[in-house]
């Protein structure tokens, strides 16, 4: 009786051992699987940033360029053409 009991206590214990190392891997899985969605977040809101950096660069050189040829007594339609500007952007960097 007294080894069925120890066996008995054993095997739960094993079992509470068993659920808690369970209980303990699916939290680092949890963890895990946060950490890989945050770095792809991060990496996409760099990615916006760099992209909206160069888009803002790009407007910059394209309004350097019609301002260089309004200067230079371009017409507004080749300026539109080249620089792919708006004619009110255009219009304005005239003035």
């Amino acid at each position: 009786m007294r080894a069925e009991k120890a066996v008995t206590k054993l095997s739960r214990d094993e079992v509470r051992y068993a659920r808690r190392v369970a209980r303990m891997k699916d939290e680092y899985d949890r963890a895990m699987l946060y950490n890989s969605v945050v770095r792809q977040i991060e990496g996409e809101i760099r990615e916006q940033i760099t992209d909206g950096v160069q888009k803002k660069e790009r407007e910059q050189r394209d309004k350097e360029i019609a301002r260089n040829a309004l200067a230079e007594g371009s017409s507004i339609e080749f300026v539109q053409k080249i620089t792919g500007l708006d004619l009110e952007t255009i219009k304005s960097l005239r003035s």
